[in-house]
């Protein structure tokens, strides 16, 4: 064979292995990215589903407060009704 042949074959082999390398050099690239994203997205996804029970047992705990809150402050309301209606004797009075 002609030296010029084989510098041929030589260039076509290499351009094809070349391909093929970087075909899968691209694809485990793109495999690991995605496995990347996998995980990320896995970890991303847990963090949030613990933020929505945390956030949901909080509001429970708000419209408990809530409730207390207006329960309390009604039971104020009765006391200084009841506080009026009475009239307590004023402590000046009681000193003369």
């Amino acid at each position: 064979m002609e030296p010029f042949n084989i510098f041929i074959i030589g260039c076509a082999v290499g351009f094809v292995m070349g391909i093929v390398a970087t075909r899968l050099f691209f694809k485990f690239s793109i495999e690991q990215k995605t496995i990347g994203q996998v995980i990320e997205y896995g970890m991303i996804h847990d963090k949030i589903s613990k933020l929505r029970s945390t956030t949901s047992i909080l509001n429970r705990v708000v419209a408990d407060i809530q409730e207390y809150s207006d329960e309390i402050t009604e039971r104020l309301e009765i006391s200084r009704d009841i506080e009026e209606n009475i009239k307590l004797p004023n402590k000046k009075s009681d000193k003369k």
